[in-house]
């Protein structure tokens, strides 16, 4: 397969990349007990021959096109004992696809346990391509130790089918269809280059690309909603006919606009702008090794517009409704692939001088639920291992996006994080930000344990 064009999504994020903001997806795993170093190793070795893309580099080819460059005997090191920050996740710093391939991982260690941190180039994975990789990650390690008898298998993978890994199930008919449906969109994205969505805050700070991720971000914050608590929500997003996904995003956008309302941040007229990452993976996808396999849906509101709670939660389930009927998913990567052949290339959606969303919203879903393993109320084991927690952390801030959101569900509790930006929001006023969306959430529960 290799040299391998980069796909539109792929190319986009590599424009994006940055030393001061870089493009990288970060998970912290926390375990009760202590790794066998030799069984890791030979695990991470064995999950490596099984996703190309951790293996390789980014490259030029023939026509200034960008090509995915194979190292197969390339190993990553683990950094064993490694310092953690004050939150306990490493120093991760820009990663440049063009010298090493998209993977670091450490090892940090505590009184009770070991913590797994790994670090990935988004060009490499998305979400879903991560928790398949930590999936791999953790079947091998209890086959590699040798004390134990495991009859957990790493699921059957196809690396042909990274060909299609851009626009998987758009093939033939498919495809002209979804090309056609973008004229219903054409004044959705001309809306989307006519407004300015306004950032979070009226900080306007210009980075330089001199300045370090670190000296721009600070640690991510979390917070865990119990188990019954999240038996409610689900209760209440089916008393209501909608999505987990859909009360967490009507939730989030009550919270953002309550929050700049009472720090006094710009007005109601000013556009809201959030960026929803949507999963393009069909069933056969399944197959796929680790991969990018994302698009991007944009959805504005106006804090005047969205008072009601239940108004909006009707608007955006007709948004997300419609996403499949006109094949929204599709019309950023039409729109990127469109760029790269006009004046100014991908430029136009990298460039530092526009904010193109306030913030992104990325639901994971829930992670490790299938995986076939033991589990001990709902938390997996590995050999000698528990798998605690898992912190994911929300996805990479760029110039002018000064938070991003993550949820998903482990161990049936719901989780929600915030990354944000320390040079133009406060770790006082990030905390009540994220207060701020968890009393949302509570808010909705309450309203579907009264109906």
């Amino acid at each position: 397969m290799f040299p391998l064009p980069l796909t539109c999504c792929e190319h986009y994020l590599f424009s994006d990349d940055s030393p001061a903001y870089p493009m990288t997806v970060t998970c912290r795993l926390g375990f009760s007990g202590f790794f066998e170093p030799v069984a890791l190793t030979n695990a991470l070795s064995i999950v490596l021959s099984r996703h190309p893309l951790l293996r390789a580099t980014v490259s030029g080819a023939r026509f200034g096109r960008l090509v995915w460059k194979e190292h197969p005997d390339w190993q990553p090191t683990i950094h064993w004992h490694a310092a953690g920050t004050a939150d306990g996740i490493p120093e991760t710093t820009y990663l440049d696809l063009t010298k090493e391939p998209g993977i670091r991982l450490w090892v940090t260690t505590r009184d009770d346990g070991n913590d797994l941190v790994v670090q990935l180039h988004h060009c490499c994975t998305d979400g879903k391509g991560f928790l398949l990789f930590i999936e791999d990650l953790l079947i091998a390690y209890e086959t590699q130790q040798k004390s134990l008898k495991s009859s957990a298998t790493l699921r059957r993978l196809e690396p042909q089918r990274l060909l299609n890994r851009g626009t998987p199930e758009l093939h033939g008919w498919k495809c002209v269809t979804a090309i056609l449906m973008q004229i219903g969109v054409v004044g959705e994205v001309c809306r989307f280059f006519m407004r300015t969505p306004v950032p979070l805050t009226n900080t306007h700070h210009r980075f330089t690309e001199k300045l370090l991720p670190a000296t721009d971000t600070a640690a991510p914050l979390f917070f865990t909603f119990e188990y019954n608590d999240t038996r409610q929500l689900l209760s209440t997003a089916k008393y209501f006919k909608a999505t987990l996904n859909e009360l967490l995003l009507r939730d989030l956008y009550l919270a953002v606009g309550a929050w700049r309302e009472r720090k006094g941040v710009g007005h109601e007229g000013g556009w809201l702008r959030f960026s929803i990452p949507v999963n393009l993976r069909g069933p056969e996808e399944e197959k796929m090794p680790m991969a990018n396999c994302i698009s991007l849906l944009f959805h504005d509101w106006r804090r005047q517009d969205f008072t009601d709670r239940a108004s909006l939660l009707q608007s955006i389930r007709a948004f997300m409704n419609s996403i499949k009927r006109l094949y929204r998913k599709y019309t950023f990567l039409f729109s990127v692939g469109a760029a790269r052949f006009l004046p100014g290339g991908l430029s136009r959606f990298t460039r530092n001088s526009k904010c193109y969303a306030t913030t992104c919203f990325s639901n994971v879903g829930k992670v490790l639920d299938r995986i076939p393993l033991p589990l001990s109320d709902g938390k997996v084991v590995a050999g000698n291992v528990l798998l605690q927690s898992i912190d994911i952390v929300p996805p990479p801030l760029r110039p002018l996006m000064e938070a991003s959101f993550v949820a998903y569900t482990y161990a049936g509790r719901l989780h929600v994080g915030l990354k944000y930006n320390s040079r133009a929001v406060s770790h006082q006023d990030a905390r009540e930000l994220l207060e701020m969306f968890v009393i949302e959430i509570r808010r909705t529960m309450q309203e579907g344990s009264e109906q």
